[in-house]
């Protein structure tokens, strides 16, 4: 029916009751239905709800044996209503995994082509059409449909083009002949700010909060209280999915209708507007994240943060490919919160926007990004951020930039990580250490941090601690009190290496490992108990084999570059209590682990030892290799 008039005149056809006379339809219809005991079911409400809802309202108020089943997109609105959300099918997880979306598209593609079967070779295909059709049980037939012409593979490599692809020539209603037209039919149903706000929403990728909806949704039309009920109206309409977890309400779209909207949304030429909004937004929400990632809110901010990995990606990815460069540098800006889980992008779009700034000769900007990848530089994988902040010092004015000190410091820490040579980490470090003088040059840890490290492997152990002492003190000022933590734990290994120190190892170790537990930070607090136990345990006099035993378990547990770092002091422990041969064991097997994990820092900075003990006990084959 394409209005409403007629409801009650084709349910009374349809039940086979008269019109009785001088009564409207609708009363004829109760009539019928008063002593009857009946099930009235109404199809596909929603073009007409306020005259089934006069009609639903009718029966349930005065046909006490008539029950009522209604499908619509959307609520009717009566009292006594209640509600059954008839949700996709649900999809494969795998390619090879059953499922009721695979089960239709087998039954509708042999309808298709009596020779078809599923095959080890097109049951991936299949997966992935249902996945991408969202389990939409429309889209599947259209799509088995197509298979008198096309293969599964063909099918699934075209869906970019779904709406033109996805048709029939059945003889059925025009909504359910097309893809487009079952969509259509409901959005013509909307109103002009919902069609708006539907449109919007298609810049999202992933799952939304409601507050994403109010800053990218909302506009001069449409103001940000407003887009948040338009929100709710999409939600009852069945356009919009709605997801709870735990306290916390998110929101989607179903990719087809993603695709759909993001049409309409071109079409009213709005979304080069809409997609900087969102930009704008998720790097704002980046950097808030950023300002609390490390502490005791850590994992709750990188879980949060994690949740909108596809959001952010997309806004970092539209950014770089229309040259937003200042956005695209606030979302890499935003490290902790990006780039510490590996969570955006991949290294080569970083580069891009580095790239931009160098050939700009913008100092500032590629400066800043290369502060920003810090992390990149402490782990054994730098994907080469090392080399970009050696590119950055050398654009003009770099020594009297802000952050050079810092920038010459993990140039340096990265060379150290990929084991370079000794010298350019020594001029690296000392460069960054004579850049504090300038005017506006902010102090850092981390070209001192660099000279402790290189002075350690240089067998220079009083400079290395006097070196990871300023450290320390740089990261004090600066505030940080995960850095701190670490460098301490460096600390301890370093006074470690010596008998003297044993007491204020151990005094260092708890004070790192209290600091490391307050920051809230996992991998520090491994690190320095790894340390502040080996102190310990040499204390109270652990058996050395012992200690090597419960290192070596807990290293292939982990698997963690923190706790492998501990075999160096189990090493240190069997050497001095005069088990040369399990140090070199112990030694062969802490190698493996670094080599497995290329961790080339582990390397530098026992390999010294390693050889002393070797020449010493005669192992020359050892010490030389």
């Amino acid at each position: 029916m394409g209005d409403g008039q007629a409801i009650s005149t084709v349910a009374l056809a349809a039940m086979g009751a008269p019109h009785l006379p001088s009564r409207t339809a609708q009363d004829s219809v109760v009539e019928f239905l008063r002593r009857a005991r009946s099930l009235v079911v109404l199809d596909n409400c929603e073009h007409v709800l306020d005259d089934v809802a006069a009609l639903a309202a009718a029966i349930l108020v005065n046909c006490p044996n008539a029950g009522l089943l209604a499908t619509s997109r959307e609520g009717i609105g009566i009292e006594g209503e209640h509600f059954y959300a008839v949700r996709p099918l649900a999809t494969p997880s795998d390619d090879t995994s059953a499922s009721p979306a695979i089960e239709l598209f087998a039954e509708r593609a042999a309808a298709a082509d009596a020779d078809f079967e599923i095959t080890g070779a097109n049951q991936g295909s299949i997966a992935a059409v249902c996945r991408r059709l969202d389990g939409i049980p429309l889209a599947i037939e259209l799509a088995a449909a197509r298979l008198r012409s096309m293969s599964v593979a063909d099918i699934e490599a075209h869906l970019d083009e779904r709406f033109t692809l996805l048709s029939s020539g059945r003889r059925s209603l025009k909504r359910h002949q097309t893809l487009a037209a079952a969509i259509d039919w409901s959005y013509q149903l909307l109103g002009d700010a919902e069609r708006m706000v539907l449109g919007r929403l298609a810049v999202f990728a992933g799952s939304f909060t409601r507050d994403a909806v109010e800053h990218i949704a909302s506009g001069e039309d449409v103001g940000p209280k407003v887009a948040a009920m338009v929100l709710d109206q999409l939600v009852e309409k069945s356009l919009v999915a709605r997801d709870i977890t735990g306290t916390e309400t998110r929101y989607r779209l179903l990719e087809t209708i993603r695709e759909y909207a993001i049409d309409k949304l071109r079409s009213v030429d709005d979304e080069p507007a809409v997609r900087l909004a969102h930009a704008r937004y998720y790097a704002h929400l980046a950097e808030a994240a950023d300002a609390t990632i490390r502490g005791p809110g850590e994992h709750l901010a990188i879980a949060a943060i994690r949740i909108e990995v596809d959001n952010l990606r997309a806004a970092f990815e539209h950014v770089v490919t229309v040259g937003e460069i200042d956005l695209a540098a606030r979302l890499a800006c935003a490290v902790e919160a990006l780039w510490h889980q590996r969570l955006v992008a991949g290294i080569d779009d970083l580069r891009q926007v580095f790239e931009l700034a160098v050939d700009a000769a913008d100092t500032d900007r590629a400066m800043r990004l290369c502060a920003a990848l810090e992390f990149f530089t402490w782990t054994r994988h730098t994907y080469g951020v090392h080399d970009w902040c050696r590119q950055a010092l050398d654009l003009p004015g770099a020594d009297e930039h802000p952050e050079a000190a810092r920038i010459c410091g993990l140039a340096a820490i990265g060379l150290i990580m990929t084991g370079s040579d000794m010298g350019s980490i020594d001029e690296l470090a000392r460069r960054g250490i004579a850049a504090e003088r300038a005017r506006f040059v902010r102090p850092s840890h981390a070209p001192w941090t660099a000279l402790g490290s290189v002075a350690l492997m240089t067998g220079r152990v009083s400079e290395g601690i006097e070196a990871w002492r300023t450290a320390i003190e740089r990261a004090l000022d600066a505030g940080d009190p995960g850095i701190v933590a670490q460098i301490e734990a460096n600390l301890v290994f370093a006074l470690g290496l010596d008998d003297t120190h044993t007491e204020e190892a151990e005094a260092l170790g708890a004070q790192a490992l209290a600091r490391a537990r307050s920051a809230g930070s996992s991998s520090i607090i491994a690190w320095a108990s790894a340390w502040l136990e080996l102190i310990v345990f040499e204390r109270d006099r652990v058996p050395p084999r012992t200690l090597a035993a419960e290192i070596s378990t807990t290293a292939r547990t982990t698997g963690s570059d923190y706790v492998v770092g501990a075999f160096g002091a189990s090493i240190r422990v069997s050497y001095r209590h005069g088990l040369a041969e399990d140090a070199l064991l112990t030694a062969a097997e802490y190698f493996g682990h670094l080599r497995r994990l290329a961790n080339m820092w582990g390397v530098w900075l026992h390999l010294p030892i390693v050889g002393l003990i070797a020449a010493d006990h005669g192992r020359l084959d050892i010490a030389c290799g």
